[in-house]
C-alpha cells in the first residue's frame, strides 16, 4: 500500500471512529505504522507503547548467543530436570493458568472457558502452539501459549507452577522459538510495558519496538481503563 493510500485509509478510519461517538475508543497500530496523525484533528489522544520482538526470527543456533548471560546461566539445571511437552491440552492449560493467577493476585482476569476456547480453536486451526515443561512425575511446571500466521507469532498467555525452577520459562521460550523458525517470519512477546517484564523479554536479544496508539474517552477514569 502506498503512503498516500495509507493516509487516506487512516483518515477515513478516523472519521468513522469520530462519527461513532463511542464512550471509550482505542486503536493500536502494528509496529512500523506511523501515520496516526489524522486522528489528532478529530480530538483523539496519542501515546506510544512498547513491545519486544525478533524481526526476523533468528536461526535456532543463534538464540543462546543473542541472549544475555542471565538468560543462559543455570539453564542446564532446567534442561536436566524437565522435559518439553509440545502437546499440552487446552483444558489442562486453562486450569493451570487460572491457578497461577489466583495464586498471584487472587483472581484471573480471564475466564477458564475463554482461555480454553481460544487455545483449542487456535490449535485446531494450526495457528497456535501450547507448550509446557513437565517434571519426572508428569506435573506441569510451566506453560506458554502462542498464536501465529506466516508473518509473525505472538506470545499471548503463560503460567508457572509455584515450585518451578528458575529459568523454566527461558527454556520453554527457546523451545518454542526453535520450533517456530521456518514457519513464521517474526516473534512478538506482545507487551512489556512493566519494567521487570520488559527486561526479561529484552534479555532474550529482542528489539524494543514502538507501537503507536490513539485513544479517546468520554467518561471519568476512561483513560485509566484503556491503559490497563
Amino acid at each position: 500500500m502506498s503512503d498516500h493510500c495509507r493516509k487516506t485509509t487512516l483518515n477515513t478510519l478516523a472519521q468513522a471512529f469520530h462519527g461513532q461517538h463511542a464512550k471509550l475508543c482505542m486503536q493500536r497500530f502494528a509496529p512500523g505504522m506511523n501515520e496516526w496523525q489524522p486522528f489528532l484533528q478529530y480530538r483523539f489522544n496519542h501515546t506510544t507503547r512498547y513491545t519486544y520482538r525478533f524481526d526476523p526470527l533468528p536461526e535456532p543456533s543463534a538464540l543462546k548467543g543473542l541472549a544475555a548471560k542471565e538468560r543462559r546461566k543455570g539453564i542446564e539445571a532446567v534442561e536436566n530436570t524437565y522435559t518439553v511437552d509440545r502437546f499440552v491440552d487446552a483444558d489442562e492449560f486453562a486450569n493451570f493458568h487460572i491457578a497461577y493467577w489466583e495464586r498471584r493476585s487472587g483472581k484471573d482476569l480471564l475466564s477458564r472457558d475463554f482461555i480454553q476456547r481460544v487455545c483449542s480453536t487456535s490449535l485446531n486451526r494450526g495457528q497456535g502452539l501450547l507448550y509446557g515443561l513437565r517434571n519426572k512425575y508428569g506435573t506441569l511446571m510451566a506453560a506458554r501459549f502462542v498464536v501465529l500466521d506466516s508473518e509473525c507469532a505472538y506470545s499471548l498467555l503463560s503460567a508457572l507452577h509455584a515450585d518451578s525452577l528458575r529459568n523454566s520459562m527461558t527454556m520453554l521460550v527457546w523451545a518454542m522459538l526453535t520450533d517456530l523458525y521456518g514457519h513464521t517470519k517474526a516473534f512478538d512477546f506482545e507487551g512489556g510495558m512493566e519494567s521487570g517484564i520488559g527486561h526479561f523479554y529484552h534479555s532474550f536479544g529482542t528489539t524494543r519496538t514502538e507501537i503507536h496508539c490513539i485513544y479517546r474517552s468520554r467518561i471519568p477514569f476512561g483513560e485509566k481503563l484503556l491503559h490497563l
